[in-house]
Order: C-alpha cells, then structure tokens, then sequence
C-alpha cells in the first residue's frame, strides 16, 4: 500500500505542476551546455523544487550536458522525441517520490474496552479498531489511539482532547456535539436470562415490569428502553459483574450487547454457558459508528475521507477478511 495518496484538495496543485513543467519543456529543451546548469537552477525556482529535484526532471533533457556539446545536442535530440506517455510516466514517478516524504496527517481517538470489538487485549485491538485503523490508512493517514474508560473517553473528545472516538451507539443528543461516520458492523442488544427462569417476552418492556433488570452504567441502551421508567433497572459498572449477578440470582435479567456476553462468558466464565442464554426477540440492530466531534480542526473531512475509506475496504473485500480473521 502506498503511503501518499492524492486527494481531491490535491488536484489543482498537481495540474498547475504539470503545466509548469510541460511549458518550460521547451526551455529546457533549448538549454545550450554553457547555459545548462542556470537552466537546471532557474527550473527549480520557477516550478518551486529543490535543484536536486528538479535535476531529476531535467537531467532527461540534457542528456550529455557535462559531456561535449556535440554529445548533449545529440542527447537533446533524442530525448526531444520522447513520446508523451514517457514524460508523464517520468513526471508521476517524480510527484510520488517527492510527495512520499510528507508527513500523513495523524488523528487522534479515544476507544474502551469492548471486547470482541475493541480492547487492548485483542490482536489489532479487536476488529472494529481494525477497520477504523485500515480505513483511515487508505485515505492516508496515521491512526493514534487512546485506551481508556468510556465515561472518560467520550469527556477527552468533548474537551478536545482527542479528534473522535469509534465503537459508539447514535443518539440524538450525542449528535448535537459529534458529527457520525457511515454504519460500521452492527452490535445486536438482546437480554440475557438463567436458563431455568422462565420469563415470557414478547418485544414489549410491560411484561418485564415484575423483574430487576441489570445495566452497565454510562451506557446508553435502545432509545424506548431508557424511556421505560416503569422498569426496575439496577446500575452496575462492569458486564463481568453483571453477569455474575444475573447467575447468583441477584438480577433477573440483563441487558447487554450479544457478541461481548459471550465473548466475556468464553474468556471468563465458560461454565455460565450452562446456565445463561440470551432471550427472544433480540431489542435492536444497533450499528456502530466512528465519531468526530464538531469542533476538530477539519471534522467534516475527517469523516468523509473515513467514510471513502471504509467504503473501499468494504468494496473490495478487506472488511470480510478482518471480521474473519478475528473468528466473526
């Protein structure tokens, strides 16, 4: 993968580059070798490069300049017949060699620990921070990342101190400060129950209202949920502390995102696949997303260069093959 890519913002300076250098062809081409030198010099401060760069472009021209006269008059000749595609050729491989030296921009997130799909634990912590990570590449930038509690994740993007964080639920409130990406992979929200409790749920919060219901503090569940103030809802801090709970009777249910039960009842606590299981209906499909906040520098183009890039990473396959290879 090439680390200099060019951009939209990109085009014009590339074309008045070129034009450049086409009009001064003619000029270099009349160079004499008494004269080549000033001409290599003067290239360079017309077009504005280095004379090391420009030397590059115009040594093709000269050919033979520090050999004899007859020598580089025969040297211009036939390079003066170089076909069109040659030069451009030439001239591409020179705008990559100079524009890989410059520095990618670098963006700053904040993500926590949300197993399976970002942790510092995981290989490329989790495949959700993969795909940010590989998406911004393709649009040509560096990726810092900042692990830390969700409460604290969301304040550091707030105060500014980071340019977004990724992994997150839309709502509205969320969106007066955060500018959204395009949906990353879907988490599924589902309540978990013990298997030897039978509690009847058919889609409707009037049902549950004789159970204690356990949630993770900060966390913002599906929307007609947190609006059901009839329910019994009993904050914890931790999932791995809610699922204990919910086995020792101390909850009656849970409501928790799908993928990160079970991979903390694999990792932690393989003997709870006897005795939880997740109920029917599921709540919601509830997509994730990256999000920058609105008052970073550039916000607006951060997304949509994030956006360009996860549409081709999901294009060509490159998404499938991340979410595969993390066993998904």
């Amino acid at each position: 993968m090439s680390s200099f890519q060019i951009k939209p913002d990109d085009i014009l300076p590339i074309m008045w580059f070129i034009a450049c250098i086409w009009n001064m062809k003619k000029y270099i081409l009349s160079c004499s070798y008494k004269m080549g030198q000033k001409h290599i010099a003067l290239f360079s401060v017309k077009v504005g490069v280095t004379p090391v760069s420009s030397a590059f472009i115009t040594g093709y021209y000269v050919v033979g300049i520090r050999s004899s006269s007859q020598e580089s008059f025969k040297g211009i000749q036939k390079v003066a017949k170089m076909k069109l595609k040659y030069f451009l050729i030439i001239l591409g491989f020179m705008i990559y060699a100079v524009g890989g030296v410059v520095a990618k921009e670098e963006i700053s997130l904040t993500s926590t620990e949300f197993p399976p799909y970002e942790s510092k634990t995981l290989p490329n912590y989790g495949f959700i921070s993969e795909i940010v990570k590989i998406a911004y590449q393709r649009m040509g930038y560096t990726v810092k990342v900042d692990f830390v509690p969700f409460a604290r994740s969301l304040l550091m993007v707030k105060d500014r101190d980071a340019d977004g964080t990724y992994a997150l639920w839309y709502r509205e409130e969320r969106a007066q400060w955060l500018l959204f990406s395009d949906p990353l992979p879907f988490s599924l929200i589902v309540f978990y129950k013990r298997k030897d409790r039978n509690i009847p749920f058919n889609g409707s919060y009037e049902a549950l209202k004789p159970y204690t219901i356990g949630i993770i503090k900060g966390y913002v569940n599906p929307p007609a949920f947190d609006a059901a103030d009839y329910l019994k809802k009993y904050p914890v801090t931790v999932e791995a502390q809610t699922l204990q709970m919910l086995v020792l009777g101390r909850i009656d249910l849970m409501i928790v995102d799908k993928l990160v039960a079970q991979h903390i009842i694999n990792t932690k606590f393989p003997k709870y696949n006897e005795i939880l299981e997740p109920m029917e209906p599921s709540l919601k499909e509830d997509p994730l997303y990256l999000a920058i906040s609105k008052k970073a520098k550039n916000y607006q183009r951060k997304i949509k260069d994030f956006n360009e890039g996860l549409k081709q990473i999901s294009k060509d396959g490159t998404m499938k093959k991340i979410i595969a290879k993390h066993g998904f």
